[in-house]
């Protein structure tokens, strides 16, 4: 799952990629933290190829599970809550491989 424009930086190492990591949660593509996103009711399901932008100021409510698909364009311009931290070594390494794409 891509931010595509890279709005979205990891709070431990800056990366900028998420993917699923169980129902209500994502974590980081580079170093695993993982974040929270609540969910209760039916689920909302961002396919592939689609571009979501979820604004600084947006009162979206979602009763239920998000999924993402691999392929599209999320972003999140509001607050993001850290739900677990990824162990010291995956984060440092995360932060060497953003280092070495950029």
């Amino acid at each position: 799952m891509s931010t595509g424009n890279r709005v979205f930086s990891c709070t431990q190492c800056g990366g900028s990629d998420l993917k699923q990591a169980g129902e209500g949660k994502v974590a980081c593509a580079y170093c695993g933290s993982i974040y929270l996103i609540a969910s209760r009711g039916p689920s909302v399901i961002i396919r592939k190829g689609a571009d979501v932008v979820f604004g600084k100021n947006a009162k979206v409510v979602i009763n239920g599970g998000l999924e993402i698909e691999t392929g599209s364009t999320v972003r999140f311009d509001g607050e993001i809550t850290l739900l677990e931290r990824a162990p010291e070594e995956a984060v440092r390494a995360a932060k060497l491989r953003l280092k070495e794409e950029r």
